[in-house]
């Protein structure tokens, strides 16, 4: 039987456990605090539409996507869990209609999605509430939301029928060589086998994980995230605003029990995971814009997460590490970690049993 451990209890790192189980490995999962205590835990759980993109990194998004409405139903099924997952649509505001506005509806059609440029009328009837100054929206039907939480309870309980061991509250686990090998650290390095496979998906955490290997081959990068919960009734589809001014572009995501998400602030803060004065703000300011009832009364619930980001064009690290026969890296997807998780984890997955190839634009760097 293979042996693998992965470091990591986000979702790309729980994707990836739950699917090497089905395929007959023994799977040991560490994470340092507890299941998607980080970038995951912390999303908004928005899944974009695909957009008509030869790149690898649009790949990546549309198969995650596309793969949502299977996997929420395979996990209901053997979990009991619902992941909260509704294909919703949404509509990006718009002060103006672009020059040729037929071709962003055609772009659209090309990519499999349904568009159409609306009125005033109709994004208050998708916004309660609505005072904003935007008089037109494309209004897009392949677009879907999934709850966070629930999705990680769920893959939590999946893997555990498989048969994975989950340990948390391991505290940072450091990878050291060994003939060539990545080996973890004692006592967790004895429970393994003598040829096991090792995976580091631990977000922005991961170049920590290989210090002492090199970590500038992952060169992922905190950037945190700020999103506040507003007790006011939800928009019928996700809503896609920008910043009139400053061009931080920000998001309301309908949640169930009347409640609205906004989201989110990208700052440079290191590694704090602290939610602000200034981050509240800053969403207030913006809902404002949208929803001129929003008070700071309203506010529900304030957090915060760090998304890690790939310091480097093409996407995240996905692949083996050069040089070390049995570590793979799975790390970098910074806004994008809930939606290409699947398809992030069915790639290095089939690499790893060997039925097939990563594409270079995810290669570690000096690979």
């Amino acid at each position: 039987m293979n042996d693998v451990a992965i470091l990591g209890g986000g979702v790309v790192g729980l994707f990836t456990a739950r699917r090497l189980a089905r395929e007959g490995w023994r799977v040991t999962l560490f994470e340092a605090r507890q299941l998607g205590a980080g970038a995951s835990g912390s999303a908004v759980g928005v899944l974009q539409a695909p957009r008509l993109s030869q790149s690898a990194f649009s790949r990546l998004s549309r198969e995650g996507g596309d793969s949502y409405g299977t996997i929420a139903a395979e996990l209901l099924e053997e979990t009991g869990i619902d992941t909260g997952y509704r294909p919703c649509g949404c509509i990006h505001l718009r002060h103006e209609l672009p020059t040729d506005p037929e071709r962003e509806l055609t772009f659209w059609k090309n990519s499999g999605v349904e568009a159409s440029w609306r009125g005033r009328d109709r994004i208050e009837e998708l916004i309660p509430g609505y005072g904003g100054e935007e008089a037109f929206g494309l209004e897009l039907d392949r677009e879907a939301v999934i709850d966070p939480a629930a999705l990680l309870a769920a893959l939590r309980s999946s893997c555990l029928r498989l048969g994975v061991e989950l340990v948390e509250e391991t505290g940072r686990l450091e990878l050291s060589e060994e003939s060539g090998r990545a080996v973890l650290p004692e006592p967790w390095s004895s429970r393994l086998g003598p040829r096991s496979q090792v995976v580091v998906a631990a977000g922005c955490w991961t170049p920590r994980a290989v210090e002492s290997l090199g970590s500038r081959r992952v060169d992922v990068g905190p950037v945190r995230g700020q999103a506040i919960e507003l007790e006011l009734p939800p928009p019928g589809c996700v809503v896609h605003f920008a910043l009139a001014g400053s061009g931080n572009a920000y998001y309301l995501v309908p949640k169930p029990g009347g409640r609205t998400w906004v989201g989110s602030t990208v700052e440079e803060a290191g590694y704090d995971e602290s939610t602000t004065p200034h981050g509240l703000a800053e969403l207030l300011v913006a809902a404002r814009t949208i929803l001129p009832a929003a008070t700071e009364e309203m506010v529900s619930r304030q957090w915060a997460g760090l998304r890690p980001k790939a310091m480097r064009l093409g996407g995240p690290f996905i692949g083996r590490w050069p040089g070390l026969e049995n570590l793979w890296i799975a790390a970098g997807n910074f806004k994008t970690g809930i939606i290409q998780a699947p398809a992030t984890a069915r790639i290095l997955c089939d690499a790893m049993i060997g039925d097939g190839e990563i594409d270079k634009s995810f290669a570690l760097l000096g690979g």
